[in-house]
């Protein structure tokens, strides 16, 4: 199992995200901790912010930005679809 690692952008961005949101991304953070590479998981890599970046599709509306480094998986942001990528 891999370890989360969380940054203080990400932290700041799920203190904001409604509590449902919250409930969903947990459940989504332990499947992913348990296999990066699930087909179940909506997950896309990211060529335009290089190496290593990751999306992962919470709900319709929400997004989620990592990394994977090692036996890590680092936690960049949470934000809605239309302000995640400009915010990056």
């Amino acid at each position: 199992m891999l370890s989360l690692l969380v940054t203080k952008k990400f932290e700041s961005d799920f203190k904001k995200v409604p509590n449902d949101i919250k409930i969903k991304t947990e459940i989504a953070l332990n499947s992913l901790r348990q296999n990066p590479f699930n087909s179940t998981l909506k997950t896309k890599k990211l060529k335009a912010l290089g190496k290593n970046f990751w999306r992962l599709k919470i709900n319709h509306n929400f997004r989620l930005i990592y990394s994977l480094v090692k036996n890590s998986i680092i936690l960049h942001r949470i934000r809605h679809r239309k302000d995640i990528y400009r915010s990056f």
